[in-house]
């Protein structure tokens, strides 16, 4: 269990500079599905919502996997989903600044081209699954730019040439940020 979740783990930080997940100090792994519940309020409204979740991560720690579902990610890396590659995109996202969909850079530059990319890509990915098309993206992803970051490590990882000659911009700009381009891999 600890490999197949560390081996996946570490693809994301393959040829980055930062050898390690910073904030992540405990990975908790249930045998499936887990059950969850959130509490939003709204003034004096509180709305108590009850589900399952395949993964979590946690600011600051922990990430929280289905074994099950770790397990299948494992098997096949050709799906476009990867819950151990979307829960540790997360933990890269809130390396310093919270989760925001905007990775650390190590130069303003990058981090001006991914915002102009990648926030224009997004509106465009909203619009898509607003009018339910069907997109190479899991549509989960359209809740906030957090979650694109996250279902969009799972496609560039999986499906590299789909995303490719999808979402160029956005290619490019994960290109970058990983340090490394999974075509040369296929």
């Amino acid at each position: 269990m600890r490999l197949t979740i560390a081996a996946q783990a570490c693809f994301l930080l393959l040829n980055r500079d930062a050898k390690f997940y910073p904030s992540l100090y405990t990975i908790i792994v249930y045998p499936a599905s887990f059950a969850v519940k959130s509490t939003y309020y709204d003034g004096h409204v509180e709305t108590v919502i009850k589900g399952a979740n395949l993964g979590e991560s946690w600011d600051r720690g922990p990430v929280v996997l289905s074994w099950d579902s770790s397990k299948h990610s494992g098997r096949d890396s050709k799906d476009g989903e990867n819950v151990v590659f979307h829960e540790f995109a997360h933990q890269l996202d809130q390396e310093f600044w919270g989760h925001n969909g905007i990775p650390t850079f190590h130069n303003q530059s990058e981090c001006d081209l991914w915002v102009n990319d990648i926030q224009a890509e997004f509106e465009a990915f909203q619009k898509a699954v607003n009018k339910q098309k069907e997109t190479l993206i899991n549509p989960n992803g359209a809740e906030n730019l957090s979650e694109f970051f996250a279902y969009t490590t799972e496609v560039f990882f999986e499906r590299p040439l789909k995303l490719k000659s999808l979402h160029p911009k956005v290619y490019e700009r994960f290109v970058s940020f990983y340090k490394l381009n999974p075509l040369d891999w296929v």
